[in-house]
């Protein structure tokens, strides 16, 4: 029997996330919003925005690269289609050496995901589970 192990360096995908929630979080302010921390309340988002009656739901997923590529869980899926209008997928890219972020908002027209600076970049869903399976 051949062992096989994923390796994830735990504490560098740390330091990304921990960037990426800095990067967004300062964003969102120079924007005007009011920002709370909902990352340890598993609400299927981890930032409230909130500016006047405007409530923003951000999700924050951070990447060391430049490439979009991100796993979104069912809660956070189940909550981004639930409340379309309020919910901001915010990717990260480069999120150590040079953020950048791309914010995906639902665009009601092309019933799609759209980047909200560029809206020929669409957000693609794959309703694929995935799982790990290994021998211990």
């Amino acid at each position: 029997v051949v062992k096989f192990q994923v390796k994830v360096d735990t504490e560098a995908r740390k330091k990304v996330e921990e960037a990426a929630i800095k990067h967004v979080t300062s964003e969102y302010k120079k924007r005007g919003y009011n920002i709370t921390s909902r990352e340890k309340d598993n609400l299927g988002w981890d930032l409230d925005a909130i500016n006047g009656n405007i409530h923003l739901k951000l999700e924050v997923k951070g990447l060391a690269s430049d490439t979009i590529s991100v796993h979104v869980t069912s809660n956070e899926y189940e909550k981004m289609m639930h409340d379309k209008k309020n919910y901001r997928l915010c990717v990260v890219i480069n999120a150590i050496k040079n953020p950048q972020m791309v914010v995906f908002i639902w665009d009601n027209f092309s019933k799609q995901w759209l980047s909200e600076d560029d809206s020929t970049i669409v957000l693609s869903i794959d309703m694929k589970p995935s799982y790990i399976a290994c021998v211990k």
